[in-house]
């Protein structure tokens, strides 16, 4: 399948590696379908970054407005572009996360492609990395996004696969 895309490229020189992790957490926002960061040298010798977002078009207008606003640059270039994809489908399950005595519940989506039968489930990523902070915040443990990632996408195939479990429980 396709559907219609927009590549937007900000060439930036002008702000620190560390106001641009900031940047990529900032660009969590409808509209925004991936985000990346490419390390450059400017033709004047200077270290730079090419920001490369993969949008949605009809968000273009708030992605410009923060580019401006937040980021600082003037301009940036703009690629139509056409994004193959596999159908895939979202499930939401609630997870109870437990470390000892302290627990909270939450609710995540889950991705699958379409007509893959081997009960492989990838959370999205935005989901996982605010469980990550609240285990850090209710917690006070910190969690390596990769290992929760492994814990939550194991727990939930029994569950979507028709297993009939309603809540996950992930143990930490």
């Amino acid at each position: 399948m396709e559907k219609d895309g927009l590549l937007i490229l900000v060439q930036v020189d002008h702000i620190s590696a560390e106001d641009l992790s900031w940047v990529m957490d900032a660009l969590c926002f409808p509209g925004v379908r991936n985000r990346n960061i490419l390390p450059t040298i400017t033709k004047k010798g200077r270290v730079g970054h090419l920001l490369l977002l993969d949008i949605d078009p009809r968000c273009e207008a708030d992605i410009s407005r923060f580019i401006v606003e937040v980021i600082g640059s003037y301009g940036y270039h703009r690629i139509e572009s056409r994004h193959v994809f596999h159908p895939a489908t979202i499930e939401e399950r609630q997870l109870v996360i437990r470390k000892s005595e302290k627990e909270f519940s939450c609710r995540v989506r889950l991705k699958k492609r379409e007509g893959d039968e081997t009960g492989f489930f990838a959370i999205e990523s935005e989901d996982l990395y605010t469980i990550v902070k609240r285990i850090l915040d209710e917690m006070g443990c910190v969690m390596s996004p990769m290992k929760l990632r492994r814990k939550i996408e194991a727990a939930a195939v029994p569950a979507l696969a028709g297993a009939g479990v309603g809540v996950q429980i992930i143990q930490l």
